[in-house]
C-alpha cells in the first residue's frame, strides 16, 4: 500500500488524491534525482547509475536486470472503490 504519508503529502501539494501511476512516477523520479545528487549528469553516467540502482521505493524494491527490465514480477495495483481510486498494494509474485 502507498503510505498514508505519501497520500497526505501528495494531496497537500496538488489538492487531489494521487492518480493511478503517481506512486510509480514518484519512485522513478527519485531514481533520477538520486543520480543527479550523486553527480551523474551525462547520459552515460545516468544510464550506468540506473542500471546499477538497487533500493527500496515507496511501491516496492527497485532494481533492474541486464536488459533494463525491472527485477521481480510484483505489480502494484489500484482499483476503483466508491468512484475513487483506492491503492491496494502489491500483487504477490
Amino acid at each position: 500500500d502507498v503510505s498514508p504519508e505519501f497520500q497526505a503529502a501528495y494531496k497537500a501539494k496538488f489538492g487531489a488524491d494521487p492518480g493511478l501511476y503517481s506512486p510509480e512516477s514518484y519512485d522513478i523520479a527519485r531514481i533520477f534525482l538520486n543520480g543527479i545528487a550523486e553527480g551523474k549528469i551525462t547520459r552515460a553516467d545516468m544510464a550506468a547509475f540506473v542500471s546499477a540502482y538497487d533500493a527500496q521505493g515507496i511501491t516496492k524494491h527497485i532494481s533492474f536486470d541486464p536488459t533494463g527490465e525491472p527485477v521481480g514480477d510484483a505489480v502494484f495495483y489500484t482499483i476503483v472503490e466508491d468512484g475513487k481510486l483506492a491503492s491496494k498494494g502489491l500483487i504477490p509474485s
